[in-house]
Order: C-alpha cells, then sequence, then structure tokens
C-alpha cells in the first residue's frame, strides 16, 4: 500500500497463517532499501496493472536497489517491516491460499490508501 507521509510515518508485521515460499505467493525485500530515503516510484504500463486492483498502477523505482531477496516463512514466523523496507510479493501460483495477518502502525494524520480489498481504516489505539 502507499504511504504518503514523511519518512519514519510507518512499521509492520507480517505474520503467515501457513508456510509461505515463492510458489505461494511468498515475499521478496531489497537488503538495505530502508537507509536510502525516499525512492521514486514509476507509473506502470497498463498491461502490468492488474484488472482488480487499478489503483495499484506505481511501483518503486528499483533500478538502484540491486538483486531482491526472496523471504521463506514458516506458519507463526513474524516479519517486522520498516515502513521505508521496499518489498513486494509474488503471485501465487499455487491452489492454496496464503493466509496472514498485517498489522501496520502509521503515525496519526498520515494519509493512506484503504485498498481496494483490504479496506484499511483508522482506529483509535
Amino acid at each position: 500500500f502507499c504511504i504518503e507521509g514523511p519518512l519514519g510515518s510507518v512499521v509492520s508485521f507480517w505474520i503467515p497463517f501457513v508456510d509461505v515460499t515463492r510458489e505461494n505467493g511468498g515475499l521478496y525485500t531489497f537488503d538495505g532499501s530502508h537507509k536510502y530515503g525516499l525512492i521514486p516510484v514509476v507509473d506502470l504500463p497498463p498491461e502490468r496493472v492488474h484488472p482488480l486492483y487499478k489503483n495499484m498502477n506505481k511501483e518503486t523505482d528499483r533500478s538502484r536497489l540491486g538483486e531482491s531477496i526472496d523471504l521463506s516463512l514458516k506458519k507463526g514466523d513474524a516479519l517486522i517491516l520498516h515502513g521505508e523496507n521496499v518489498h513486494g510479493s509474488y503471485e501465487n501460483a499455487s491452489d492454496q491460499c496464503r493466509y496472514s495477518a498485517v498489522l501496520t502502525y502509521i503515525k496519526r494524520n498520515v494519509p493512506f490508501r484503504a485498498g481496494f480489498t483490504a479496506k484499511r481504516e483508522e482506529i483509535e489505539v
């Protein structure tokens, strides 16, 4: 999802309920990407925009990030993602869902996209 706030506004906790591999939509990251500061985004060409997720039409400019690192996680692991850590997930090529819980803290008054399927909303903590 996209945060349009100052650096240091976000931290996420990702907890899979099943073992996660590249085949079932596992995550990847770019080592040290949280140290680069604000990284520009680029528009995706229309053929790369998923018809169900039309608001996901940009991605991080990866030209200076190097190779990605696959993150294989076991059921119940916890991944803590720094808000500026560039990451993504592969297409799920398996016949099972990749169930997980994602808990994200966003500083107060920082705008964010609710998401088409996630339907995020602000709550008081």
